[in-house]
């Protein structure tokens, strides 16, 4: 199936070990239709730009996921230790 924009649409799928101070997630895509995030671990992250912060960031509590259509970059932080966030990104 043909995506919105022409041509067939691009999955990638990936983990990132997300710490206390703001780590990326997703580079920037100005193909990006959707990204999926998804936090199975035991902490909250909170995802947003490379700012973020745990009171400026959007949460993803654990576990649950989100689903953006942001085309910047992501990044996210945990207020303590390390957690895994997975994403499912699909591009054109």
């Amino acid at each position: 199936m043909a995506g919105q924009f022409g041509g067939n649409p691009h999955f990638h799928t990936g983990q990132v070990s997300v710490a206390t101070t703001p780590t990326r997630i997703v580079a920037a895509s100005g193909h990006r239709l959707m990204l999926h995030l998804a936090n199975a671990d035991n902490a909250t992250i909170f995802v947003g730009g490379a700012s973020v912060s745990t009171t400026t960031g959007y949460p993803v509590l654990a576990p649950s996921s989100i689903t953006i259509s942001a085309r910047d970059e992501v990044y996210g932080v945990t207020a303590s230790g390390t957690a895994t966030l997975s994403y499912f990104e699909e591009s054109w």
